[in-house]
């Protein structure tokens, strides 16, 4: 008999555990509930869902639940097999039954994972069908996962009052936000520039579902946007799985809207990438003459950062030298946002701004920078004027102000600094070695090599 009770305790302990143990796997996991084989029927889940495809004409369907617009991702996970035929078809669509990504796996797949896309506040369906071979023993797994890294649009945001905020702050600023585009819809991006900056904005399109976009950046100071408010617009039209168009804009102290719009019959999932950075001295874009020229303070280092906004554009900047100042140099360069291509025309200007002192065309490539320095100016005023080059992908540019004196000195330390002493040393050793089996010599060398450290230190 004790013997007996010891067998009941211990198998009341077993199914304990196994009770317990199929309890948490219920929480973590929904089964799917036959027939669901429409958005009528689909079955609830939290997060995770498991379910089968008994022929190719079975179809899954799931559903959850958003408490809050999120950028989420789908995966879909099952047991790896020797097959590399596509197994599972996985199609994400919202409330409307209008599709928000897809995703297919081969036998050979373990996990498959749908690229980002925004999950608006309420019910998301999930459909899995089978692709090429239909395995009924073969159970699959669907996972939602949330992207705590990227942000999501609010809707609805189709007004300026209502739009949805891409946060700047001072300093530099990189926001990945997820919107969808149905069709009639306008979503409206609110930029809150904290100080005069610029901004490079690219639209993506990586969810697989192609859509055309009319992309527009402007600045709304009323109820209206006004023609002369819009700093840009451009079209983004796919044409693979991964489309990115990008453009860069000055940006004032102020309110910046995006706004993006669906073109034609296609339309779907994309993501606004915004790279912000505030700068501290920027032409003010009035700047198309000697009168409205930016001057450029005669401080050493100075940097102006400018762009050139339209093909007719011009830019005009003012250099004011003094006798105590001494001469200056100018150097032009490709401003870092310039990834691709771009070429400039640069005119140095004496005090009538029509005397030229010195003119040069600039190109930049990948891989091959643009950066001229201009012949030393002496006392006095200049104005140096900006135009396109070539081609108007001209992007943005930097004119840097020194003292010419620190140039020079610049151009000294920095020979002096960077030259391959050590070099020298064993090409000295290798080409002349018999010179050092004199033990003089080599004092020599330890004693200057001994001036050289010093030097490096103090300079």
């Amino acid at each position: 008999m004790k013997n007996f009770k010891s067998l009941l305790a211990l198998m009341l302990s077993v199914l304990t555990v196994f009770s317990v143990c199929t309890a948490a796997f219920a929480d973590s996991s929904t089964s799917e509930v036959e027939p669901n084989g429409g958005l009528e029927t689909a079955t609830l889940f939290t997060t995770t869902a498991t379910g089968n495809i008994e022929d190719s004409g079975d179809e899954d369907y799931f559903k959850f639940e958003m408490a809050s617009a999120k950028t989420v991702q789908v995966a879909l996970e099952h047991a790896a097999t020797d097959s590399h035929v596509t197994h599972f078809v996985l199609v994400v669509l919202n409330a409307d039954g209008e599709e928000e990504a897809r995703v297919t796996s081969k036998g050979s797949d373990a996990t498959v994972v749908t690229n980002n896309f925004c999950a608006d506040k309420g019910i998301h369906y999930v459909k899995v069908t089978s692709g090429q071979a239909a395995n009924p023993s073969l159970i699959y797994r669907v996972n939602v996962i949330i992207n705590s890294n990227a942000a999501c649009e609010v809707e609805p945001n189709n007004t300026a009052s209502n739009a949805t905020t891409i946060p700047l702050t001072s300093g530099s600023t990189k926001c990945l936000i997820y919107g969808y585009a149905a069709k009639g819809d306008i979503d409206y991006y609110k930029l809150v520039s904290p100080a005069p900056g610029y901004m490079q904005l690219d639209i993506i399109n990586d969810n697989g579902v192609h859509g055309d976009y009319d992309v527009k950046i402007v600045q709304i100071l009323g109820a209206n946007i006004l023609e002369e408010s819009v700093l840009c617009s451009f079209t983004v039209s796919t044409g693979g799985d991964t489309i990115e168009s990008s453009t860069t804009v000055n940006l004032d102290t102020g309110n910046y809207y995006v706004i993006v719009s669906p073109m034609g019959s296609t339309y779907g999932g994309y993501a606004v990438d915004v790279f912000y950075r505030t700068e501290a001295k920027r032409e003010t874009e009035f700047n198309n003459n000697k009168y409205s020229a930016d001057l450029i303070p005669m401080n050493n280092g100075e940097k102006m950062t400018a762009t050139l906004s339209a093909p007719n554009d011009v830019d005009m900047f003012k250099v004011v030298t003094s006798k105590t100042a001494g001469s200056c140099a100018l150097t032009f360069a490709a401003h870092e946002s310039v990834l691709t291509y771009g070429s400039w025309q640069v005119t140095v200007y004496q005090d009538d701004a029509t005397t030229v002192v010195e003119n040069g065309s600039f190109t930049f490539s990948k891989g091959n920078p643009a950066s001229y320095s201009f012949a030393e100016l002496d006392y006095g005023t200049y104005y140096i004027k900006v135009t396109k080059g070539s081609s108007y992908e001209s992007g943005r540019y930097i004119i840097t102000l020194k003292s010419a004196q620190q140039v020079k000195k610049s151009s000294f330390l920095d020979f002096f600094k960077t030259f391959d002493w050590s070099g020298l040393w064993a090409s000295l050793k290798t080409n002349w070695g018999w010179l050092f089996q004199v033990n003089t010599l080599n004092m020599l060398w330890q004693m200057l090599q001994s001036i050289i450290n010093i030097f490096k230190n103090i300079l």
